[in-house]
């Protein structure tokens, strides 16, 4: 876990009335965050009327561009003006939202959100909630300045970024998963120190699962990457979106929306990733995904772009996510009966022209983004394990 370095605690919490600070669990995003405590009537920023509240410090990722840390910052403020659910930062002595350490590491001290994130069997009434939180940030976020050297107002038309991204992960994560298949398992990983439980069993079924994966993830990452192929040159409307707003990071209280945190993948992107990302968290989109998201997404706006015209052709009919291997927690692999036996060839197309969107896209790309990112979230977490 990263300590708070000294000049850190002195530019950083000490001008705030940080009193206490308690180290979170540390996520896939490579940063440390910590719980803070101020004391009341404390500090040379804290108003003298003020109570104690609980505040959260982070340390950024090594190696994050204090340009990028910024640009973040700007929009997030901004979004966090029109949004309560949005966390506000706190500034240091000199004034600033963010603060670089010795070694070079950004950090920033911001609200606390209360509240805890849904669970994955979440029904839909919880889940169109969130999902109307997102369209509220969105309203905001697409009048937000480009910025990046585009020295004009969203929206751009551009293909979707995200496309891009996974069909080049699913590409580069071939040899690395083949390697992993022809490896012996044993005495490799420390199991009973990880799990305190017998390592015999535990081997057994990563096993399984390594089994599961090597006879399915050949096909099915030929059919997403085909699916994604379809899309990845079709110009859709962009602006400043969240990127990673999977349930974890969409906080409620009693089934009301109470916080939206985590904005460190912030960019320019279609705002159907964001959709896709938050429904693809919970299973009763999986259960019928083209039905559900048609309708949560015309349930929390009819008119808006995203819902305006359904997708082109029949459906593409998905099954359930991943379910856990018995025993281990671990996903099993999922299936998906969406393509039928036989998988079209990936194709790559002429760019399509601005009426991709007009013509119905924006279901469709909404579910390949939502299966790619499920299938890949599903290897990239076997294979860390």
């Amino acid at each position: 876990m990263t300590q708070i370095p000294d000049e850190i605690v002195q530019r950083l919490l000490m001008p705030n009335g940080v009193q206490k600070t308690i180290a979170m669990p540390s996520g896939m995003s490579g940063a440390s965050v910590f719980r803070c405590r101020t004391a009341s009537h404390a500090g040379q920023l804290v108003d003298s009327s003020s109570q104690s509240e609980e505040l959260a410090l982070k340390c950024w990722p090594e190696q994050t561009p204090g340009h990028r840390v910024e640009a973040i910052h700007q929009r997030v403020s901004s979004l966090a003006s029109k949004l309560d659910l949005v966390p506000s930062y706190r500034r240091s002595v000199d004034g600033k939202t963010a603060v670089v350490d010795l070694r070079g590491c950004w950090w920033e001290l911001s609200s606390w959100m209360p509240g805890q994130p849904l669970p994955a069997n979440a029904d839909i009434a919880q889940v169109t909630c969130g999902a109307r939180a997102l369209l509220a940030a969105h309203r905001h976020l697409c009048t937000i300045e480009l910025g990046q050297d585009r020295h004009f107002q969203p929206p751009v038309f551009e293909p979707c970024v995200a496309v891009q991204e996974r069909l080049k992960r699913l590409q580069t994560i071939t040899q690395p998963l083949q390697r992993c298949f022809q490896s012996n398992l044993a005495g490799s990983v420390p199991v009973r120190q990880l799990t305190g439980t017998d390592p015999a069993l535990v081997l057994q079924a990563i096993d399984r699962a390594r089994e599961l994966l090597r006879r399915n993830w050949p096909d099915r990452s030929r059919r997403i990457q085909a699916e994604l192929a379809t899309l990845q040159f079709d110009p859709v409307p962009q602006h400043w979106i969240l990127r990673d707003v999977h349930r974890e990071h969409l906080l409620f209280v009693d089934r009301q929306v109470s916080g939206l945190i985590d904005f460190d993948a912030m960019r320019i992107d279609s705002p159907i990733v964001d959709f896709a990302r938050w429904l693809g968290s919970f299973d009763c989109f999986w259960e019928s995904p083209f039905e559900t998201a048609t309708q949560i997404l015309a349930e929390v706006e009819p008119d808006s772009p995203l819902t305006a015209s359904p997708a082109i052709g029949d459906p593409p009919q998905f099954t359930e996510p991943p379910s856990s291997e018995p025993g281990t927690g671990r996903p099993t692999a999922p299936r998906d009966s969406s393509w039928g036996l036989d998988s079209p060839p990936a194709t790559v197309r002429p760019p399509s022209t601005f009426r991709a969107i007009e013509e119905g896209k924006s279901i469709k790309l909404l579910m390949a983004i939502a299966r790619a990112s499920l299938w890949l979230s599903w290897v990239i977490g076997w294979f860390g394990w």
